[in-house]
């Protein structure tokens, strides 16, 4: 019998932001049944803005995970039981989990770094399903010369079924970001491309890179945390390689503060979004001895002066990700507490307008002790979906879903 889990507003969070509301969602266990109900981690969700939802992540012990997909179909706000997509083993751990997106045509993608047969080691892969089958295909991304060292990737498609994965590896010895793309829906790939090479010799070893393409593909954004050296010390802070001819050529620049002296990576590379007429970026750094959270926006001079986020006790708080609203406004979410797997922490939520201000809003009640590795995606005008890792007293870590609304 199929389960599905639906979303009932009966708790939902009402706040006022100017003329509109909040509205939050309950927390959903998505992954708490069947097999999937074991230990699960790194969420990622994709939706196609006419109200299908489908939700990838990882389930099982380490070094036997398995990919589990979840979808909500039809606009309904449920999901059916989660499927095993693959048998092979994947990474599947905090960031470095799979990445899934719905494709115009209604087929699916996956980018996961899987185990292979050949030679039973992990490579990042795509997986494929074209709509209305339950057929899963694979193709390799990565070439022979590739060393995928830390399993980081991230991937975004294009209105036209492009398909753009970037990932980190280090191939020359440092580490550098990666791209690769899918001129046909993920069925194969380009070439294995350098985004950017840091005159360190290696960007920030830890920190996942994260891309945004714009609807049409020409504009493409990867952005990641590089490692400048500065004397003795190394900075650690947030660049972004800009390309105007879909992923061909790239400028790279800081996104706004190098000031951040670091010993160890972050792991921490914050998110990028198009506006409707540049881009901006939100991530973490550490000014003048103040570790906070920024945002910079892009415009045809470059990026503008980073603008602090207004967080009441701002200190602590991480992993900032970003959701598209209708007019040039982002939903935020970003987590606050420990980095530690299962360790206490909660997620945090608001709202950002295009100079950068903030307004937050109080998350509710949730079921969950420990929220972490949060991900968002705009489900249609003014809505999102937030997925995230959430472990209740004494139990495995789950996956977790909530829907946020703007109302008008």
């Amino acid at each position: 019998m199929k389960s599905v889990f639906t979303l009932i507003f009966l708790t939902s969070v009402f706040t006022a932001y100017a003329e509109a509301e909040l509205r939050i969602s309950p927390e959903i266990f998505v992954s708490d049944f069947g097999e999937a109900s074991r230990t699960c981690g790194a969420p990622h969700a994709s939706s196609d803005g006419r109200g299908n939802i489908v939700v990838a992540f990882g389930a099982g012990p380490r070094n036997q995970t398995r990919l589990f997909v979840s979808e909500n179909i039809d606009g309904e706000e449920s999901f059916s039981a989660p499927s095993l997509a693959f048998t092979q083993p994947i990474i599947a751990m905090g960031v470095r989990g799979p990445k899934v997106a719905i494709l115009s045509n209604g087929g699916l993608v996956v980018s996961v770094f899987m185990k292979t047969e050949e030679d039973d080691k992990y490579h990042l892969v795509c997986l494929r399903r074209e709509k209305g089958s339950s057929e899963w295909t694979r193709v390799r991304i990565t070439d022979s010369g590739a060393r995928e060292d830390e399993g980081m990737h991230d991937m975004a498609v294009a209105d036209d079924g492009k398909v753009f994965v970037v990932w980190q590896e280090g191939r020359n010895s440092g580490m550098q970001p990666y791209l690769s793309i899918s001129e046909d829906g993920g069925a194969t790939f380009g070439e294995n491309r350098p985004v950017y090479a840091s005159p360190s010799g290696s960007t920030c070893e830890c920190c996942t890179p994260v891309i945004s393409v714009s609807p049409d593909g020409t504009r493409v954004a990867v952005q990641f945390r590089n490692r400048i050296q500065r004397g003795n010390e190394f900075i650690r802070d947030i660049f972004v390689a800009r390309s105007t001819d879909g992923g061909e050529t790239f400028v790279a620049g800081s996104a706004g503060i190098q000031n951040w002296v670091s010993p160890i990576c972050p792991m921490d590379s914050g998110m990028t979004s198009f506006s409707s007429d540049g881009l901006v970026s939100v991530y973490r750094s550490n000014f003048s001895g103040r570790e906070r959270l920024y945002f910079s926006s892009l415009g045809a001079e470059g990026f503008g002066d980073p603008v602090e986020l207004a967080l009441s006790g701002n200190q602590g708080a991480f992993q900032p990700r970003l959701a598209k609203l209708s007019d040039d406004r982002y939903l935020a979410v970003w987590q606050r507490g420990s980095q530690v797997r299962g360790q206490p922490s909660r997620v945090e939520y608001g709202v950002i307008d295009p100079r950068g201000k903030l307004f937050t809003y109080p998350s509710g009640d949730v079921e969950t002790e420990s929220q972490g590795f949060t991900q968002i995606v705009s489900t249609g005008e003014n809505r999102a979906i937030v997925v995230y890792e959430g472990k209740r007293a004494r139990s495995e870590p789950q996956i977790v879903a909530r829907t946020i609304r703007l109302m008008p």
